[in-house]
């Protein structure tokens, strides 16, 4: 799912009065609530544009090469998908209590910050307990750790979304969150680049100091998010009212798969999630350890994930609100579940760059009309809850898909063979990628009938009238400019 955190431009925002030494001061904060509280608010979306450049820096120099520290661990690939879909699972469960808790005890800025706070220490401990424990524990406590840090990144959306909800003018959040968005891609691109340069620096002085080069990249995530914490601290948090209307609980969303619009949906990305989590977590161990890349050449091919983004989302949002979410799911959805047959043609380094930024893109497109699609479907006042119900069965075809593709990928041949004709893979790893296309195109198939689009759309265009939008959305000039 795309993470709504993003940025905004400082220079828009107006200063506080004289008392700007007090604005930390929760007290202080509160007395605000008796007068005009709106520099207080533009105040804390200053805060906000830091707190998101200083996560994305986490992103980049932490998230993405926690898979690259599992391998040089020597971590197995089944290894490799408890690391991918365990993690994810409990921190989505994590989010029901948060939920539960922002509701019970009604403030939200302690929660965000503790966690945050948190999982920024986790980050050091990520390097110190595997390396200081036995061989044999290293991976466990890897895993054990990463449970931890995403955790804490979990735990504070229900709370950190809401409170955004509060601080942020209605007439002007897509605008705002738009903007913050693609800021935080460029800089968590430009921390993904930095970080395989600084773990390839130090693989060329010998593989003894690639451990340092791991120790240097994440003490850098710690700081980042810590530096995040801090502007979350200073955030103002507006009066808080917990919704008086309280839906059924888990089991009832269990309940309501069959019968509803939203329930039929997240049916579908569940078992999506399933699908795409037999082969995606995987895709690091292709890449390093049956394929040889090095981790100037691993940053270049996931760089992919983020310069896509860039480019492509603002398209996608233009077309899933001008044609619909279903088209975009169905249409985004389509690709992604024939895209893996092309890993079967060539392993070089840029066709696998080009690969990787097909299918992130269409990816991007996938996610964002998800997102668009739960908001449509829920409406605000069954969100919070409903969000956490939906993320914990999404993150359970996670569970399952990364730990069946683990199996797979150790019992499935690299070699297929029909009658006479053969072919061998360069990795077991893409014979999994094929049977998760089969089951990705089966999804999209039997679900294309059976999701609706919840509002009157434009008629979708012919191919080329789409290209020459997504061609004039892709422009940098235009990305960069502040009005749009």
């Amino acid at each position: 799912m795309l993470d709504p955190r993003a940025i905004m431009n400082e220079t828009n925002t107006p200063a506080l009065p004289d008392d700007r030494p007090d604005e930390g001061n929760p007290a202080k904060i509160m007395d605000g609530r008796e007068r005009d509280d709106r520099p207080l608010r533009d105040r804390s979306l200053v805060y906000s544009l830091r707190d998101g450049m200083a996560w994305s820096v986490m992103i980049g120099f932490g998230d993405n090469y926690v898979g690259p520290f599992a391998l040089f661990l020597s971590a197995t690939t089944i290894q490799m998908g408890w690391l991918a879909s365990l993690p994810p699972f409990i921190g989505a469960v994590s989010q029901i209590v948060a939920a539960h808790l922002t509701e019970r005890i009604r403030i939200r800025r302690p929660i965000i910050v503790w966690s945050a706070a948190i999982q920024a220490l986790m980050w050091m401990m990520l390097f110190a307990v595997p390396v200081l424990m036995p061989r044999s524990l290293a991976i466990p406590a890897l895993i054990a750790i990463v449970i931890l840090i995403t955790t804490g990144g979990h735990f504070t959306v229900p709370a950190w979304m809401s409170l955004m909800g509060d601080l942020v003018p209605p007439d002007t959040r897509g605008t705002y969150f738009a903007r913050r968005n693609r800021i935080c891609q460029f800089l968590t691109m430009l921390s993904i680049v930095l970080a395989g340069w600084i773990l390839q620096t130090f693989k060329s002085e010998g593989s003894a100091r690639v451990p340092y080069g791991f120790l240097t990249i994440f003490a850098v995530a710690c700081i980042g998010r810590l530096v995040s914490a801090r502007y979350l601290f200073l955030q103002y948090e507006p009066p808080y009212a917990p919704p008086t209307r309280q839906d059924g609980g888990f089991l009832e969303h269990l309940r309501s798969l069959r019968g509803t619009d939203f329930g039929r949906f997240s049916q579908f990305m569940a078992l999506m999630n399933f699908a795409v989590s037999l082969s995606g977590p995987f895709f690091v161990v292709y890449l390093l350890r049956d394929l040889g890349l090095t981790y100037l050449q691993f940053t270049i091919v996931t760089g992919m994930v983020v310069l896509s983004q860039i480019l492509t989302l603002v398209f996608w949002g233009t077309a899933a609100d001008r044609f619909g979410n279903k088209w975009a799911l169905m249409t985004c959805g389509s690709v992604l579940a024939l895209a893996p047959i092309a890993l079967t043609c060539s392993t070089h380094v840029v066709f696998l760059a080009v690969f990787q930024f097909v299918i992130s893109s269409v990816g991007a497109g996938f996610n964002l009309a998800a997102a668009n699609y739960v908001f449509e479907s829920l409406g605000p006042n069954r969100i919070t809850r409903h969000v956490a119900y939906y993320h914990v069965t999404n993150a359970t075809g996670v569970l399952f898909g990364g730990l069946f593709g683990g199996w797979l990928a150790t019992h499935v041949p690299a070699h297929l063979a029909l009658g006479a004709l053969g072919v061998t893979f360069a990795s077991s790893v893409v014979t999994v990628y094929l049977i998760s296309a089969a089951f990705r195109v089966a999804l999209v198939l039997y679900f294309r009938s059976r999701i609706q689009e919840l509002r009157t759309v434009s008629p979708v265009p012919n191919a080329r009238a789409l290209v020459r939008m997504a061609v004039q959305q892709s422009d940098i000039s235009r990305w960069l400019s502040p009005h749009r």
